[in-house]
C-alpha cells in the first residue's frame, strides 16, 4: 500500500502539534484527533468530546459548562484547537473556544471558553487531495491554558 502521512490530514496536523510542544511539559486538552496526538506526544490528553471521557466530563459537557473552568479542574496546562470548517470568533482581543466542535460533533452540547493571549503554537495543515477525513485544511491553535490562568488573576485585582 503506497500512502504517506499527507493522506490523512489530521495525522500531519498531530505531528506538528508534538514537534511543537516539545520543552512543553503538562497536560494537554483537545477535542477531535486526540488519539494519534496523545500517542506522537507520548503522554495522556484530556479529550473534550466525552467519547472517552469519564462520567465527570460528559456531566460538564451535558450541562455546557465553562471551558475555562472545565480545563482548571482537570489540571490542563495547554488546549489544542483544530478546526477545518469554522475558526474561533476574535473578540476584544480575546479568542473564544468552542469544545466540542459543533462542525465536528453535530448538535452535542458545547463547552465556551474564552483565551486572551495569543496562541503558543498556531499553524495550517493543508488538506491532502487523497484525504478520507476532510477536504480542508485544518488550523490549530495552541493555547498556554496556565497564562490564561495568570491573566485571569491580574484582571480580577
Amino acid at each position: 500500500m503506497a500512502w504517506v502521512d499527507g493522506d490523512n490530514t489530521p495525522l500531519p496536523m498531530a505531528h506538528q502539534v508534538a514537534d511543537g510542544m516539545l520543552g512543553h511539559e503538562g497536560r494537554v486538552a483537545m477535542g477531535d484527533k486526540a488519539g494519534i496526538t496523545s500517542f506522537l506526544l507520548q503522554r495522556p490528553v484530556v479529550q473534550l468530546e466525552g467519547l472517552v471521557a469519564d462520567n465527570l466530563m460528559l456531566r460538564h459537557i451535558q450541562r455546557r459548562d465553562s471551558l475555562n473552568s472545565v480545563l482548571a479542574e482537570y489540571g490542563v496546562d495547554y488546549l489544542v484547537v483544530s478546526l477545518a470548517e469554522t475558526r474561533p470568533i476574535r473578540r476584544n482581543g480575546c479568542y473564544e473556544v468552542v469544545a466540542p466542535n459543533p462542525d465536528q460533533a453535530g448538535s452535542s452540547p458545547v463547552m465556551t471558553g474564552r483565551f486572551c493571549s495569543e496562541p503558543i503554537i498556531h499553524f495550517e495543515t493543508p488538506a491532502s487531495p487523497h484525504s478520507w477525513w476532510h477536504s480542508l485544511a485544518l488550523e490549530t491553535f495552541v493555547f498556554d491554558v496556565q497564562k490564561e490562568g495568570a491573566l485571569s488573576a491580574s484582571h480580577s485585582r
